[in-house]
């Protein structure tokens, strides 16, 4: 049974799609060269494991970026994930019967990758290895240039509890390309932490989607950081259950 606290894990990405990888690989030595899609991708397919407080919270969010920012390393062209209308993992819930309607976590997921990407036509990803479980970190550039940066801090932290221990915060020590000033931050994240589900004020970049705004974005709490470089680094802290954005 998959449980929260392993799905957030980065060497558990790895490893489950090693198989991804190897395919990619096997195909390159024949020399084809083909767009490769992920079809009904879910996080506990097979397993029996089920229910919203796995699927349908940020954490699960989380590992779909992860996920997604790693398979774009490896060179998968897309990923369709498992949805479907009552399923705690889809982008969000249709208003029906007595169930109201809801933008769930997956769809922040998607937010951030698609922001990720961004809209340059000659991207590249490359995974930055920490060595650390719960910690991961990701490059985009744009042609020869490092456009953006992503890192994920997959360290479980349910902050629904008044009792809950504090949350931690990773570090970090960014070197920035020459000639930087400013770096701009935005985060996927909520002050309930991993176990957040659509109701405990999940944000991306300071901005909510839900049912009851018609899925428009609005501004509910403190958006893009701008961070200051000094002697060409920057610091910068990514909280436990929380993934962030810089851009350069």
């Amino acid at each position: 049974m998959t449980e929260i606290a392993d799905l957030m894990n980065h060497d558990e990405v790895i490893k489950g799609t090693a198989f991804i990888k190897t395919a990619l690989q096997n195909l390159a030595t024949i020399g084809v060269d083909v767009p490769i899609v992920l079809g009904e991708v879910g996080n506990t397919l097979g397993n029996g494991s089920s229910g919203v407080n796995l699927e349908g919270v940020l954490g699960s969010a989380l590992w779909e970026v992860d996920l997604s920012l790693y398979t774009m390393f490896l060179g998968v062209h897309g990923i369709s994930m498992q949805s479907g209308t009552k399923f705690p993992f889809a982008l969000w819930h249709p208003q029906y019967s007595n169930t109201a309607g809801a933008v769930l976590p997956a769809f922040y997921a998607q937010i951030f990758a698609a922001e990720f990407i961004g809209s340059h036509g000659n991207v590249t990803v490359a995974n930055i290895d920490l060595g650390q479980p719960h910690l991961s970190a990701y490059a985009a550039y744009e042609g020869a240039n490092l456009a953006r940066l992503a890192i994920i801090n997959l360290e479980l932290w349910d902050g629904r509890h008044e009792s809950q221990e504090k949350r931690h915060s990773k570090q970090m020590l960014l070197h920035v390309p020459a000639g930087t000033d400013s770096v701009t931050v935005k985060r996927l994240t909520s002050p309930a932490g991993g176990m957040a589900r659509s109701s405990n004020q999940i944000t991306w970049g300071g901005m909510q989607w839900t049912y009851e705004n018609e899925g428009r974005g609005e501004n509910v709490s403190t958006g893009a950081e701008r961070l200051t470089v000094k002697d060409g680094t920057v610091h910068i802290a990514v909280n436990a259950s929380e993934a962030a954005m810089v851009f350069f």
